[in-house]
């Protein structure tokens, strides 16, 4: 049930396995709006997922309070997909959208390292 109303499930059958939150475009307005703390959920992650999601953030803050565009590659973007993805987006930082949060598709990652 979406909004009251009966919605299929399609293939989606793992509705508590959320995407990954990826909010590096939104890191600016994140620092312009006072936040002085990011926390990079780990859980279940191996060392490779802590070590390139720290380096993205921590490349995305520095640019930001530099005044500078991110940075990004297109590789680093590829790297993070891949290392431990359930499906990444800015979810509710860019506003309320439940049915973006969960696909419910697989009860697992599919990053492939």
């Amino acid at each position: 049930i979406v909004d009251d109303a009966p919605k299929p499930l399609g293939d989606a059958r793992y509705l508590l396995s959320p995407g990954d939150l990826y909010a590096l475009r939104q890191i600016p307005e994140i620092l312009q709006i006072g936040v002085h703390a990011l926390k990079i959920e780990g859980r279940y992650k191996d060392a490779d997922y802590v070590a390139l999601a720290t380096a993205a953030y921590r490349k995305a803050v520095d640019e930001a309070w530099a005044g500078l565009p991110l940075s990004l590659t297109r590789r680093e973007e590829l790297q993070l997909e891949q290392v431990y993805s359930r499906g990444l987006g800015p979810y509710f930082i860019a506003g309320v959208n439940h049915q973006a949060v969960v696909r419910g598709r697989t009860p697992r990652h599919r990053g492939v390292l």
